[in-house]
């Protein structure tokens, strides 16, 4: 992958309920298309939307269902470059950040519109709540994955346990500094991935699958990959860490014996 196509957006909160319907008819153009990768960031304040294309070509047609809704400015401007570049590019534009603490949750669904849009009204609400009650910001995330992705990748006898279908892997992201404040904050995250998980399992659309990278900590992501794989986990664990010297030392976290 030598040569790639990218480009980022900040689009301003009154297109939200557009950008979801993007999100959703983007899932399905993708599915045809392996060359796409995406990402999508919701706050209040505005969205941050990315493409990258692994292949030089300008404005792929699996966006397109982006590229006529008004944005406000480039967060990256659309370039040829490399996945070094873009990295290179991510940071320069973020720069040097405030230090925040942090709280996330994570839920994982099969793709529906209105899903998205009754989740998004229930997190919208959580989180004009806890912005009345103290400084913070949330975001809303789908980050979509491909069937095609998944059976790549169940086919490499991995642990995960990914339901073979096109999925979308939901997180919530809250940033705050009040010490005092770290209660409601783990609060609204909790809310919001419970609001997703609650209107998925109503419609049928729930999956057991929980991203580690995005559990907050009282979630339980290694329980979602079976007992099955959760046992040879622990057997393969057994067997180079006998005497449990990296469950102990590491302290806390998603440990096998804690799982």
């Amino acid at each position: 992958m030598e040569r790639i196509w990218y480009e980022a957006r900040i689009y301003g909160p009154q297109q939200n309920r557009r950008l979801l319907k993007a999100v959703h008819d983007y899932q399905e153009a993708a599915e045809e298309d392996a060359r796409s990768s995406f990402a999508f960031s919701l706050s209040n304040n505005h969205t941050i939307v990315a493409w990258i294309y692994s292949e030089p070509v300008e404005r792929p047609d699996v966006f397109s269902m982006f590229y006529d809704i008004p944005f406000e400015r480039h967060f990256i401007e659309p370039l040829f470059g490399t996945p070094y570049t873009l990295a290179k590019a991510f940071e320069t534009v973020l720069g040097e950040r405030p230090a925040f603490k942090r709280d996330i949750i994570a839920v994982s669904t099969k793709p529906d519109l209105s899903l998205y849009e009754e989740a998004y009204e229930a997190w919208l609400d959580i989180s004009q709540e806890m912005m009345s009650k103290f400084d913070c910001m949330m975001t809303f995330g789908i980050q979509p994955v491909t069937s095609a992705a998944v059976k790549a990748t169940n086919a490499k006898d991995n642990p995960l346990n990914l339901s073979p279908e096109s999925q979308q892997w939901f997180t919530s992201v809250i940033q705050w500094q009040d010490d005092g404040a770290d209660a409601l904050a783990h609060e609204a995250v909790h809310r919001s991935g419970a609001a997703m998980r609650d209107i998925a399992r109503r419609k049928g659309l729930l999956l057991d699958f929980v991203f580690l990278n995005d559990a907050t900590w009282d979630q339980n992501p290694l329980a979602s990959y079976g007992a099955a794989n959760l046992e040879k986990l622990r057997e393969i664990s057994q067997q180079y860490d006998p005497l449990r010297v990296f469950q102990k030392l590491q302290w806390n976290g998603f440990l096998l014996d804690k799982a």
